[in-house]
C-alpha cells in the first residue's frame, strides 16, 4: 500500500511540472485509482502536497511569527526575522520541505494584522491565539495546543484563590487588549458578574506590564496567558517578594493556539489543516510537543484529541475553555 501511495505521489508531483492542461489530465486519470485502492485517510494526507504551485505561484510563502518561547523564538536584523526556532517554525519547515517554496518569516504587528492577511503581505500566521475578536479577521486551523490564562498580582495578601477574589473594590485589573486575558474579562467576568464590580478595566501593552504592576500603594492584577504570566513572575519576583501568581496550575480559561490565514482564503485554510494533520504525526514534531507538555503543566499538546477534550472540560471555576467550544463546535 505504501509503495502505491509513493508512486501516486510521485506522479502527482510530476504533474506539477508539466503544462496546466496535462496536469488536469493526469489528476483526472489518477483520481479513480486513488478512490479504489487508497483509503480516504491516506489520500487526504498526501493530496495537500499537490497544491503548492496553485497556492504559491511566486514560489514564496510569507509566514507571520510571534515571539513566544518555547514555541517560537527568533532574532530580528534590520527589520527581518533570522534564525527562527521552536515548534512552529519547525512545523512550517516540514510543510514546505522539498517543495521549492521559499519561506519568508515576517514579524506580526497586531495593529496591521488584518490588513497584512487581506493584502497578502502575510499568507498565514504560524501560532496565534484564536479569540472571538480575531475570528472576524481570519480563518483558523484546529488547535495545535491549548494555553491557560493566569493572574499576576503586585501584592501577597489577600491571596487570590477564586474568581470572586478579583472583584474586591480596591483591585484594578489589567489585560492586553485582544488577547485571551482580555477575552476572559470581556466574555465572562463582565458578562457574568457585571462591569460595576471591576473598579477599572485597563488595557496595557506588553512593555507596560511591569510599569502597570510597579505603581506603589496599589492592588493591581494582570490577567494574561500562563506562559507570559510565569515568565513575568520569574523576572519580577527577583526584586519584589510582594507578588503572587494565581491560576497557573488550574487556569481560569484556555486559549487555542492555531495557524491563521486571511478571511478570503478558505483554500489556504484547508491546505494548512491537511498539512498539519500530516506533519503533526512526524516523530520529531511529536517529540518536541511532548517535551513542551512535560515542562509546562498548563499546556496540552493536542495530538491526542481525547486527552485535550478531557482537559478542557476540567477548567477551573466553570468557565467555557475556548471560543470555539463555547459555541458548541
Amino acid at each position: 500500500m505504501e509503495v502505491i501511495v509513493l508512486i501516486l505521489s510521485a506522479l502527482a508531483i510530476l504533474a506539477t511540472i508539466v503544462s496546466p492542461s496535462l496536469q488536469k489530465t493526469i489528476r483526472l486519470a489518477l483520481a479513480p485509482i486513488e478512490e479504489l485502492i487508497i483509503p480516504k485517510r491516506i489520500r487526504k494526507r498526501h493530496n495537500w502536497r499537490s497544491s503548492f504551485d496553485e497556492l504559491f505561484p511566486a514560489k514564496i510563502v510569507r509566514v507571520g511569527l510571534l515571539s513566544y518561547p518555547p514555541y517560537t523564538e527568533y532574532k530580528i536584523t534590520e527589520g527581518k526575522i533570522e534564525e527562527a526556532q521552536g515548534l512552529f517554525p519547525s512545523i512550517v519547515q516540514r510543510i514546505f520541505k522539498a517543495s521549492g517554496i521559499f519561506v519568508s518569516y515576517q514579524p506580526v504587528l497586531f495593529p496591521n494584522l488584518q490588513n497584512d492577511l487581506d493584502s497578502g503581505s502575510i499568507d498565514f500566521v504560524a501560532g496565534i491565539f484564536e479569540t472571538y475578536h480575531r475570528r472576524s479577521m481570519g480563518l483558523f486551523t484546529k488547535p495545535i495546543h491549548l494555553i491557560g490564562t493566569s493572574a499576576l498580582a503586585n501584592f501577597k495578601e489577600p491571596e487570590i484563590m477564586h474568581v470572586r477574589d478579583l472583584f474586591a473594590e480596591d483591585i484594578e485589573i489589567g489585560v492586553i487588549q485582544g488577547e485571551i486575558g482580555w477575552e476572559f474579562i470581556q466574555q465572562y467576568l463582565i458578562r457574568v458578574k457585571g462591569a460595576a464590580k471591576i473598579r477599572e478595566f485597563v488595557s496595557v501593552e506588553n512593555r507596560s506590564l511591569f510599569e502597570f504592576l510597579s505603581i506603589p500603594n496599589t492592588k493591581r492584577v494582570i490577567i494574561i496567558d500562563s506562559l507570559t504570566c510565569k515568565l513575568l513572575f520569574d523576572q519580577y519576583s527577583k526584586d519584589n517578594t510582594e507578588i503572587q501568581l494565581s491560576f497557573y496550575k488550574r487556569p481560569l480559561y484556555y486559549g487555542l493556539q492555531t495557524f491563521m490565514c486571511g478571511r478570503k482564503r478558505p483554500e489556504l485554510q484547508s491546505f494548512l489543516q491537511e498539512a498539519l494533520d500530516d506533519v503533526l504525526q512526524e516523530s520529531e514534531i511529536v517529540s518536541m510537543g511532548a517535551s513542551i507538555a512535560r515542562n509546562l503543566t498548563d499546556v496540552v499538546f493536542s495530538l491526542n484529541q481525547q486527552k485535550v477534550q478531557n482537559t478542557i472540560t476540567k477548567t477551573a471555576n466553570g468557565f467555557p475553555p475556548s471560543p470555539r467550544l463555547d459555541r458548541g463546535e
